[in-house]
């Protein structure tokens, strides 16, 4: 009986392994394609607008060839240069294919920064653009 219990330990065992470790080992892994970045082109209409003078700020994003119509969020940041604290976080709306953006107006001159902020697709993408108001 313990010569039986031994040959199973010692040659039966170690087959089985190998036969499921072999099995395993068929699988291919799947491929993982990562995305790719998100691609913003920002633009405003006026890069010196007066006092209370409109200004539409607007981002066109793409990933790829594509253009992104399906953004989860799209929001512009604006603050006065030195006031980062009162900042105002307006959110944009799409306006064209892929093309997202606000309208705004400044009450004080002065120097601003204005950061767009893009969730799409899993993706976050932002960038700072200053504007300077006369």
């Amino acid at each position: 009986m313990k010569r039986y219990r031994n040959i199973c330990i010692g040659w039966i065992m170690p087959i089985l392994l190998l036969i499921l470790a072999g099995c395993g080992g068929e699988k291919q892994l799947e491929e993982r394609k990562v995305p790719e970045k998100l691609q913003a082109q920002y633009t405003a209409s006026s890069a010196s607008p007066q006092v209370g003078q409109e200004v539409t700020f607007s981002v066109s994003i793409t990933q790829g060839e594509e253009k992104v119509n399906d953004a989860e969020a799209v929001k512009f940041e604006i603050w006065r240069e030195g006031q980062k604290e009162k900042h105002a976080m307006v959110p944009a709306k799409k306006t064209g294919d892929g093309v997202y953006s606000i309208a705004q107006s400044f009450k004080e001159p002065g120097t601003y920064y204005v950061m767009y902020h893009i969730d799409a697709r899993g993706l976050h993408s932002m960038a700072k653009h200053k504007i300077s108001v006369e």
